[in-house]
């Protein structure tokens, strides 16, 4: 088994299996207890926990009003349940497929925020059958849109003065860890701003602005870095934020010696020097989101007509 630290650890696991399509059961271990995740595909459908108190599917059901207790207490009093509990409530008419598979979702989430919230876990991960003894998503739902939730959850946990001293990073950049995390999860607007820069490589400083500096970007920000699932990266950072200006610089119409970063008195050897130097942070090949390379294409074109224009 291996040790890692939760829950950077164990999002950095459930990554790996949904890469590999896995199939089989993810046993994490801890000072609670030993709890077991189902992976169908390599996307987690249930988990059994050591203590289940207050989040089995019929707690949750009563809390969200869709269990008919009359109609529970008639069956079970004629045919005790055997089987899965869930599929013999709905057999029964004590609630309904849909309730069911809404407390399915609702108990997997909160059982993996818990899991995300033990300290020193391990994990090992067993292939072949899936069953851990619980009800299981019959829908499988993407990874990120059930772990962000409980990473939200971390967020709230600190208050912001906590928070901003670790905002500031030279320069951040999404992992592949990150772009597993936010596949398919749905966020808010100021939140999905921030993707562009962060994917190219940005201060945060910059990604935070991208996300008009909402509570929610600073917390989603904050949340990513505490999991490794952004990395700091100076380079990055400065390459955008030089296309940045220069993009200003090109729509504002400047010069072609000033958007070459060159004197007034420069000549033909200068600016081939300048546009080379400016190739190397600013060519579209450096950026692959469409925004950026877009905004990469708008301003190595004006460069390279800024430098024929100076005779280069």
């Amino acid at each position: 088994m291996e040790r890692t630290d939760a829950p950077g650890g164990l999002i950095r696991g459930l990554t790996t299996l949904r890469r590999a399509r896995a199939h089989g059961i993810l046993e994490v271990a801890s000072h609670v207890g030993a709890a077991r995740i189902s992976i169908v595909e390599g996307l987690p459908v249930a988990v059994r926990m050591p203590d289940s108190r207050g989040d089995s599917l019929g707690d949750l059901l009563i809390r969200e009003g869709a269990l008919n207790r009359q109609a529970h207490e008639r069956a079970f009093a004629a045919i005790p349940p055997r089987g899965p509990v869930g599929v013999w409530l709905a057999r029964v008419g004590a609630t309904s497929a849909p309730a069911l598979a809404y407390v399915c979702r609702r108990q997997l989430e909160g059982r993996l925020r818990r899991l995300l919230l033990t300290e020193g876990i391990e994990l090992h991960f067993v292939p072949g059958s899936a069953d851990v003894g619980v009800p299981a998503l019959q829908e499988p739902a993407p990874l990120g849109a059930l772990l962000l939730g409980a990473l939200r959850q971390l967020g709230k946990r600190r208050s912001l003065e906590e928070i901003a001293p670790r905002l500031s990073a030279l320069g951040l950049t999404l992992t592949e860890t990150g772009e597993a995390l936010l596949e398919g999860a749905a966020l808010w607007p100021a939140e999905q701003a921030m993707l562009v820069p962060l994917r190219a490589g940005a201060s945060a400083e910059v990604i935070l602005a991208a996300g008009a500096h909402s509570t929610r970007a600073m917390r989603l920000l904050w949340v990513l870095m505490e999991v490794e699932a952004v990395t700091a990266t100076r380079g990055r950072g400065r390459a955008y934020r030089l296309l940045m200006r220069k993009r200003g610089e090109v729509r504002s119409a400047v010069g072609g010696r000033r958007l070459l970063d060159l004197p007034q008195t420069a000549g033909p050897a200068e600016a081939r020097r300048a546009l080379r130097k400016l190739a190397r942070s600013l060519h579209p090949d450096r950026f692959h989101d469409a925004p950026l390379r877009s905004a990469s294409e708008e301003v190595f074109g004006a460069l390279l007509r800024a430098a024929a224009e100076l005779g280069a």
